[in-house]
């Protein structure tokens, strides 16, 4: 099967911590679907999302049961550039339990209800 959709974006994303902390992270308001408000902090603070070539970036997602959609979403993206800078990393409560520095990425393992 070959599904290929070059406006996507989410799934596998991978940021420099300078990129991560700038779009202060996710947003915290979303439970599914909050890549979408992501990218569009991406775009607002002017970070260009490199899409490289399927032949090196595929990947098989694990069978999942799909969660239902925040039905505010689309609302919440009408205000992400009011909310992006106080919504996100810096509003999260959390505490690093485990970093790996791995060869082409660093595991972060944290604990969110600490």
């Amino acid at each position: 099967m070959s599904f290929h959709i070059p406006e996507l974006f989410g799934g596998v994303v991978a940021f420099t911590k300078e990129q991560f902390s700038t779009v202060n992270g996710y947003s915290n308001m979303y439970f599914a679907g909050g890549e979408d408000d992501l990218y569009e902090r991406l775009k607002a603070k002017q970070i260009n999302v490199k899409r490289w070539a399927p032949e090196i970036s595929r990947f098989t997602m694990l069978s999942h049961k799909k969660e239902t959609p925040n039905q505010e979403r689309f609302k919440l993206l009408e205000t992400f550039k009011e909310r992006m800078d106080r919504d996100g990393l810096i509003s999260l409560d959390y505490k690093i339990l485990s970093t790996d520095l791995l060869p082409l990425y660093t595991r972060v393992l944290v604990d969110v209800e600490p």
